[in-house]
C-alpha cells in the first residue's frame, strides 16, 4: 500500500495543477447541471466524462476519485423526471378544470395560458418546448417525448424501465 501511495505521489500533477483542473472540471459540471436532458443532448458543451478522460492517467487521479460521483448525479435525469410529472399534473388539472367550466378541452395548450388556467406552458425536459398535447372528441392526451427525445405520437411501453431502454413516449394522460 505504501509503495502505491509513493508511486502515485511521483506521478501526481501537483497541488496547483490539480486545483486548476478541478476548477475547470467543476465549471463544466456546473454548466451542464443547468441544462435539461434535451439541452444536454444537443449542447456543444462537452460531457464532463469526455473532458475527464482527456486528463493524463494518474496525474489527476484525485479528480477521478472525488468528482466522478458528482458527475453521475448531474448527468442523471431523476430531477427532470420529477419536474415533468409535476408539470404534467398541473396541466392535467388545468385541462380538467377548463373542461368542467367551459365544456370543452382547448385546441392547444397555449389556450390554458391565455384563459388563465396556467401561468406558463408546461416544459418538456426531453424536448425543445412544451409537453405534447392532443385533443380528441372525448378527451385528450398529454405526454413527454421521453429519454429517446423522439415523438412517437403518444405510444408508450407499459413499464417505466422499458420506456427508458426501448425509447417510447411518456404518457401522463389518459392513465392506462
Amino acid at each position: 500500500e505504501n509503495w502505491f501511495s509513493g508511486t502515485l505521489s511521483l506521478l501526481h500533477a501537483g497541488r496547483d495543477a490539480t486545483i486548476q483542473k478541478g476548477l475547470e472540471y467543476y465549471e463544466i459540471l456546473n454548466q451542464r447541471a443547468a441544462l435539461t436532458p434535451y439541452e444536454k443532448r444537443y449542447s456543444s458543451l462537452p460531457r464532463a466524462i469526455e473532458w475527464r478522460l482527456e486528463l493524463p492517467e494518474y496525474r489527476y487521479v484525485i479528480i477521478e476519485l472525488m468528482m466522478s460521483d458528482m458527475e453521475s448525479f448531474i448527468e442523471e435525469s431523476t430531477y427532470y423526471e420529477a419536474k415533468a410529472e409535476y408539470e404534467a399534473t398541473s396541466t392535467v388539472l388545468a385541462l380538467l378544470r377548463r373542461h368542467k367550466e367551459i365544456g370543452q378541452y382547448p385546441a392547444q395548450l397555449d389556450d390554458l395560458v391565455k384563459d388563465g388556467y396556467l401561468k406558463t406552458l408546461p416544459r418538456d425536459p426531453y424536448a425543445a418546448g412544451a409537453l405534447s398535447y392532443k385533443r380528441f372528441d372525448d378527451g385528450f392526451m398529454l405526454y413527454s417525448l421521453g429519454d429517446d427525445f423522439d415523438d412517437d405520437g403518444g405510444m408508450e411501453t407499459s413499464e417505466p424501465m422499458k420506456r427508458k431502454l426501448q425509447g417510447s413516449d411518456w404518457v401522463f394522460w389518459p392513465i392506462n
